[in-house]
């Protein structure tokens, strides 16, 4: 009865006669055994010292090894081709998105392009806007200055007489009128006052114990009118029929009338601080501070009279007839922007 390889295994202690290579079947098992014990922590280790067994035999299985070897080399050889091959089928999705994306950027470039230069158009266009509007801003404004002055021009001859009750009628103005101008410049020089027209002033008539209305005079002679105006700001008080105070002012447009009215805290503060000035034809304010002369043609003048007076700048509005309600907006700046340029990779050199 012939033993199995399991059954020699079990009686190789019982045996006491050896086999003639029972040295190396002892090498064999026992690096077998010293291998398995740590294959399980390092797998690899197995395989160097079944290596190592397998250089311990014969001629015949080592040739044969080389012969097994040679033939798995052949197997798995991998040629250049190949390899390229490969590359290129796993880089072609990648290049073709790339393609894409590339055009992408080309096409997003391209608008961006357009869009800076229809930015830069339209801030050119606006800042010509601007100084057009500016500019024919300040014409209409010369013009209508222009025409107000004229309009002052035909009144400078009339005066408006104030505080004359509406129970006088209109055909006895003239006589009332007559009566305040010889109170004012005597019996003979106010004969000498020749008065062209005289009404009430075109407003609708008060109700009862309200102000009445004034009375505008037209005198032939602007001389006339200048002495009955100085005599009034030197008198004390002018009386009509010896109860009843009148004034006597200037005829001045609505024009003119709305910007005194504007300017009016200002004139208070010079006033106040006995600073002369007087009133300019066409539209303006002409003040002497410290025998130097300062004018008032339009709103930004007047931060030259607060830095001169020392007083902090009043809000007061654009008399101007034609005036902005608010400022243009800053525009930003439209420089600074660099055309697309390519950035090239650097020159790579072989290795």
């Amino acid at each position: 009865m012939v033993k199995t390889g399991k059954d020699k295994l079990k009686d190789t202690h019982h045996t006491p006669k050896k086999h003639k290579n029972q040295h190396e079947v002892d090498r064999f098992f026992n690096k077998k055994h010293s291998t398995l014990s740590f294959a399980g922590s390092n797998p690899s280790a197995y395989e160097e010292d079944t290596e190592m067994s397998e250089d311990g035999d014969s001629d015949r299985e080592s040739s044969t090894a080389q012969t097994t070897t040679y033939e798995d080399s052949d197997a798995c050889h991998i040629s250049r081709a190949f390899l390229k091959k490969c590359l290129a089928q796993a880089l072609s999705p990648v290049l073709k998105e790339l393609s894409d994306i590339k055009m992408d950027v080309k096409h997003i470039g391209n608008r961006v392009d357009e869009l800076e230069n229809v930015h830069a158009a339209l801030l050119s266009h606006s800042t010509v806007t601007q100084q057009a509007v500016v500019s024919q801003q300040e014409h209409l404004n010369a013009a209508f200055l222009q025409l107000e002055d004229q309009e002052k021009r035909n009144r400078r001859k009339n005066i408006r007489l104030r505080g004359i009750p509406e129970s006088v009628t209109p055909e006895a103005l003239k006589a009332a009128a007559v009566s305040i101008f010889t109170d004012l410049l005597g019996v003979e020089r106010a004969s000498q006052v020749v008065i062209e027209r005289i009404h009430r002033a075109l407003r609708p008539k008060p109700a009862p114990g309200e102000p009445p209305r004034n009375v505008v005079c037209g005198l032939l002679s602007f001389v006339d009118t200048a002495a009955l105006l100085q005599k009034a700001r030197d008198s004390q008080g002018i009386y009509y029929d010896k109860c009843i105070t009148t004034n006597v002012k200037s005829c001045f447009s609505k024009m003119s009338q709305q910007a005194r009215r504007i300017l009016k805290p200002l004139t208070d503060i010079l006033r106040d601080r006995h600073i002369p000035y007087r009133w300019l034809y066409p539209f303006g304010l002409s003040v002497m501070i410290n025998g130097k002369p300062l004018m008032v043609r339009q709103p930004a003048d007047l931060q030259k009279i607060w830095t001169v007076l020392q007083v902090n700048p009043l809000d007061i509005p654009s008399w101007l007839p034609v005036h902005l309600p608010t400022s243009f907006p800053e525009l930003p700046p439209s420089d600074g922007w660099s055309l697309q340029t390519k950035v090239k990779s650097p020159r790579r050199t072989p290795t």
